[in-house]
């Protein structure tokens, strides 16, 4: 009995195996062989045991391959076991599977990303699309049964869980062009070793699985908590790597992946769409808030924003304030935020840049390649005739452009090298000869600097003495967060300015929300004007007069002993009603603003 059931054991397997292998995605399958299969595993195993037992002939062996079998056939890494229940769903489809389950079942049993980096990249290519189109044709179960067979199952049933996937468009002879499958191949395989396992999660598992079908939305396969920091930590170190192709998938630093929140957020890149009303700001975690009466802050305990109003639609890619407020602005306003293809939902697929047809089949396709084949070109007939008529014609165009380009040109003027003034004296006329003045292009371009201050004090916030938008002076405290004078401020936390009043109002605001982050213009020491310095000494000998005559009067207590480090007081810097900064324009506001 046992050597019958051990030979039903094989052939039924071997049945089953050779009806996936041969045909991965046939017309249909005979369900016979997993029938066979599932009794051989559970109720021959069983039936054997009842007769057995009685007659003490049932041994300690075999129990354990009675556990051993039906464990086996409970497995979601048993490839064959899940695809066979999907063919042969049993009475009331008891035995039809999660989609989670197909996907597990079908990474576990072949070369995905934990070992991708031992092989070429056609094979590469080639086992990533298999295992995609395979999973596409089983997990719509009725493609699976023979044809005019009765089946279980509606022409629409997809597998529990797969619901959201089946609507993605998916072209099985365009896989080689999926962007997701090409960042695999090109770049996360090569750092993908890297992954750690955390707190007794198999990382390496849980990201392939995730990579590639969590982020599509596959139910039951979310990102572990524990695995979150591997995966960013992933993506940002291929990001700085050497690797070209990883260059241009756009792949986020560790603190953009962290606020993207994976092992939260039920779909990725919501960003790329807005809210679809005006002024209501939708957050990561699906609460909307009107900006009207909660502010923009309203995100702040919702995991962060993820749409903007649809009168802002834009998510820039910059951090207006935390780690997961970015910025809202109009089309053309700013640079959007990136998704990369390895964690956008929908396959994205790569345009063809070359008209050349290949004659290679896609992967899995069971077409036999034809080796050193060489490449057929074929020319239309006829074609030599426009070959005639085109070629004369774009020679003639180049000839006309280089002919009218060379007749605008100015001819080369000579200009005197020196300058000549004539003068008089008593001992008659002479001449003086002045070299030509140096022409300085105004319009250079000068560095741009961030200068990040972790807090806004309400005294004396920023260390330094402006000159509307110019540093003119430094303080020690100003110096810590890398002033310099001559540094023009043209930005605070992500909005330009333009004058004082501005700067003054955006500080304001940013008070509460730091760090805060300047964006200054590096003009140097020379970009303060003698005009500007002298008035600016004018201004402090005024003030301090002003300040000497009040001591003397008994009205004010002497200066404090850390002016040397916090500078002279605003009214000082800016200029008070009389003094000269204050007929440069400035803003009326900062009389007797200390």
């Amino acid at each position: 009995e046992i050597a019958w059931l051990a030979q039903r054991l094989a052939d039924s397997a071997a049945g089953a195996q050779n009806l996936f292998t041969l045909n991965p995605r046939g017309a249909g399958y005979d369900q016979e062989y997993c029938d066979t299969l599932r009794a051989a595993m559970s109720t021959d195993v069983t039936s054997l045991r009842d007769k057995c037992s009685p007659e003490g002939k049932w041994p300690p062996e075999c129990s354990r391959m009675e556990l051993m079998l039906r464990n086996r056939l409970q497995s979601d890494l048993w490839e064959l076991g899940v695809a066979c229940s999907a063919l042969s769903p049993g009475p009331d489809t008891q035995y039809v599977p999660q989609c989670s389950k197909l996907a597990t079942a079908m990474i576990a049993g072949r070369e995905t990303l934990p070992s991708c980096h031992n092989i070429t990249r056609p094979q590469c290519v080639a086992n990533f699309c298999d295992l995609y189109d395979t999973f596409e044709w089983r997990m719509r179960p009725h493609q699976m049964q023979l044809e005019g067979a009765t089946s279980p199952y509606a022409t629409s049933f997809v597998l529990p869980g797969c619901e959201v996937l089946a609507t993605y468009d998916y072209r099985p002879e365009e896989c080689h062009l999926r962007e997701d499958v090409n960042a695999f191949c090109d770049c996360l395989c090569e750092g993908f070793p890297s992954v750690q396992a955390q707190n007794g999660e198999d990382c390496q598992t849980d990201i392939t699985r995730y990579l590639m079908f969590g982020r599509q939305r596959l139910d039951g396969l979310d990102l572990a908590r524990d695995c979150e920091p591997e995966l960013c930590k992933l993506l940002s170190s291929m990001r700085d790597s050497d690797n070209a192709y990883c260059g241009t998938l756009k792949l986020p630093s560790m603190q953009e992946c962290g606020a993207m929140f994976l092992h939260k957020v039920e779909e990725n890149c919501v960003w790329e769409q807005h809210s679809g009303e005006n002024n209501i700001l939708e957050c990561l975690d699906g609460h909307r808030c009107n900006l009207d009466a909660e502010g923009w802050a309203c995100c702040n305990d919702h995991i962060g924003r993820g749409r903007c109003p649809a009168n802002m639609p834009v998510m820039c890619n910059t951090l207006c304030s935390g780690n997961t407020e970015y910025c809202c602005g109009e089309l053309g306003s700013c640079t959007p935020r990136p998704c990369t293809p390895v964690l956008r939902p929908t396959p994205g697929y790569l345009a063809i840049t070359s008209t050349m047809t290949s004659t290679t089949p896609p992967p899995g396709s069971g077409a036999n390649i034809e080796e050193d084949s060489g490449i057929e070109i074929r020319i239309p007939a006829g074609a030599w005739i426009w070959a005639l008529l085109i070629v004369p014609v774009c020679i003639g165009c180049c000839v006309l452009f280089v002919w009218l380009r060379y007749c605008r040109t100015p001819p080369d003027v000579i200009e005197p090298p020196c300058k000549v003034e004539e003068n008089v004296d008593k001992l008659g006329a002479y001449n003086i000869v002045k070299p030509k003045p140096m022409v300085h292009d105004s319009a250079f371009k000068r560095p741009v600097i961030e200068i990040v201050l972790d807090k806004l004090p309400n005294s004396r916030p920023l260390g330094i003495e402006l000159l509307e938008l110019k540093v003119v002076r430094v303080h020690q405290q100003g110096e810590r967060y890398g002033w310099k004078v001559g540094d023009l401020i043209v930005e605070i936390a992500g909005v330009p300015i333009t004058t004082f009043e501005e700067l003054w109002e955006r500080i304001q605001v940013e008070r509460d929300r730091p760090p805060v982050r300047f964006m200054v213009e590096r003009m140097g020491g020379d970009a303060i004007g003698e005009d500007e310095r002298l008035a600016m000494r004018q201004a402090e000998g005024h003030a301090e007069a002003e300040r000497a005559k009040k001591r003397k009067s008994g009205k004010v207590a002497p200066a404090p002993v850390d002016e040397a480090i916090a500078g002279p007081t605003p009214k000082q810097a800016w200029g008070g009603a009389e003094s000269p900064l204050a007929a440069r324009g400035l803003a009326s506001s900062l009389v007797g603003w200390e």
